[in-house]
């Protein structure tokens, strides 16, 4: 009886300390589709290099705040975005 207590208290906290880890996973972040992305087969809107990252980072931002991604603002957004715009360093992971 004493052994099957113990058991069952190992098992238990396993199942606890096992739940605190996974409720600390960091929430999935979001990504651009290939159809939400300034350049693709389909258009190029943006020149490539630094203008088409600042351009992808508006686009997600805005994405993560709910907006609907067209391609009527991602011409906007690339027009309205300048080509020497500074662009972040990606975080690591």
């Amino acid at each position: 009886m004493k052994q099957v207590k113990q058991i069952f208290l190992v098992a238990m906290s396993i199942a606890v300390l096992g739940g605190s880890v996974m409720a600390q996973e960091e929430a999935p972040r979001m990504s651009l589709s290939f159809s939400e992305s300034c350049n693709n087969v389909f258009r190029h809107y943006c020149v490539a290099g630094g203008h088409e990252t600042a351009v992808n980072r508006v686009l997600l931002i805005l994405k993560e705040r709910g907006e609907k991604i067209t391609v009527k603002l991602i011409k906007r957004v690339a027009r309205s975005t300048p080509l020497r715009s500074y662009t972040p360093p990606p975080k690591p992971e």
